[in-house]
């Protein structure tokens, strides 16, 4: 919704919504580097050039402003407050424990028991949540089936009324033999994944906590990081029961 956010108050602010960009290039007469960008100084200012009244006119070249932007996202990465930062380290540190787990498993000595754990569909029960500015997502996932250490389906994400804001596309879960045991067991378990969209490709980060009531079913928490927002979906999860 960030992009929402942005026009909506460069419409309110008469431009002064892009008013980073002159920060980050004070000697640029533009605000809004695009055409379709809501700035009515630089269309000012460019109209007086045409008329002789103002002279050589500065734009800051596209590959300096992609550098800049390039950066940025790095600076906020790598810092320490950024919330963005704090998710990629949780991604690294369980996407390790899921690799230890795993190999763990395929040990002699810790394979019995596994079949069970590894055989079993995973249900993820629809969601809703609100979004900016008075939307909502609704979250669909496809019974997910386990398969080399990780529940993999299908997820269907719509966002209203920002529609084209929805996607469809692959959800791939981090869940080792172990981790389903200790939650069929009863105890909650943390988890990674991604989410990868069919239309274009583009990956979103998924970390979630999942909370069992029984060995069967519980809560879980989905959070899908997208390009300009975290979505925090709160639902249940259930096993098929067990054939006797």
């Amino acid at each position: 919704m960030k992009t929402i956010v942005l026009i909506l108050a460069a419409i309110a602010a008469m431009g002064e919504g892009y008013h980073n960009h002159h920060h980050e290039f004070q000697h640029g007469y533009r605000n809004g580097v695009k055409p379709w960008q809501f700035d009515p100084t630089k269309w000012l200012i460019w109209t007086l050039s045409k008329l002789g009244l103002t002279l050589n006119l500065r734009r800051i070249p596209a590959d300096k402003i992609v550098g800049a932007s390039t950066n940025e996202k790095r600076e906020l990465l790598m810092c320490g407050h950024s919330p963005i930062a704090r998710l990629t380290i949780a991604v690294f540190v369980f996407l390790m424990l899921g690799v230890t787990s795993v190999v763990h498993a395929e040990r002699p000595d810790s394979t019995a028991g596994t079949s069970n754990a590894g055989t079993r569909k995973l249900f993820i029960d629809p969601s809703s949540t609100s979004v900016a500015l008075r939307g909502k997502a609704s979250l669909v996932v496809s019974p997910l089936t386990h398969r080399d250490g990780n529940y993999v389906g299908d997820y269907q994400l719509k966002v209203r009324p920002y529609f084209f804001k929805s996607e469809k596309g692959s959800l791939l879960l981090a869940a080792s033999d172990d981790a389903v045991r200790k939650l069929q067991a009863g105890t909650a378990i943390n988890f990674t994944g991604q989410a990868v969209t069919h239309k274009d490709g583009r990956t979103h980060i998924v970390l979630g906590r999942a909370t069992p009531s029984s060995c069967d079913r519980g809560g879980v928490t989905f959070s899908i990081v997208t390009d300009d927002a975290r979505i925090v979906f709160n639902t249940s999860y259930h096993f098929p029961a067990s054939s006797p």
